[in-house]
């Protein structure tokens, strides 16, 4: 009957759903190193920040359940709704981490946090951004470089190493040439 017929043909189709249902892959942030001098004195260094992410398959399937945490989430932070919707929907599949708002500041992440459910398909990240000694010593920013995020042609090129389409990566100097050993493995 009915049921043999969703176990048989089409059972690899829900077995799949059922998959992405059960599963959530959450990115764990590396470090970026720390750059010295040859004293010991640390010329690049990190900042914590927060990031809000999301993915296509951790907001509620149920539209009205969905727009409401879009909408929350938008007064929340005080940015337009519409910004968030053409993040989500720029996203290339559904497992992919959506950057809704980058470096939230400290206040924002905790009340962020605190309010639990109401943000559900939300995700705080914690990440880092750099900061340099060049304000001290600025003959050294075109030897230490600078780290921005990717680009579409370098985020194609590197994404099959784990890189997502948010991430920062050096773009100069030491920082260019060191990016795999600065940038450290995610988990």
């Amino acid at each position: 009957g009915k049921a043999s017929a969703l176990q048989i043909i089409n059972g690899s189709e829900y077995r799949t759903q059922a998959e992405s249902n059960r599963t959530r892959v959450k990115t764990i942030l590396s470090q970026r190193g720390v750059i010295y001098d040859r004293n010991g004195y640390i010329l690049a260094d990190n900042d914590p920040t927060f990031h809000i992410v999301t993915s296509k398959n951790d907001l509620p399937g149920n539209q009205i359940d969905r727009e409401h945490q879009i909408k929350s989430l938008a007064s929340f932070l005080d940015i337009n709704q519409e910004d968030i919707l053409n993040s989500i929907f720029e996203a290339n599949s559904s497992r992919e981490e959506i950057l809704i708002v980058e470096n939230v500041n400290y206040e924002t992440g905790i009340a962020f946090e605190a309010s639990g459910a109401e943000f559900s398909a939300f995700s705080l990240e914690i990440g880092s951004r750099r900061s340099y000694v060049t304000h001290v010593i600025p003959s050294l920013s075109h030897i230490l470089g600078y780290t921005g995020p990717l680009n579409e042609k370098e985020y194609e090129s590197l994404k099959d190493d784990g890189y997502r389409g948010f991430d920062h990566i050096g773009k100069q100097g030491i920082e260019d040439q060191y990016e795999q050993i600065l940038r450290g493995e995610y988990g």
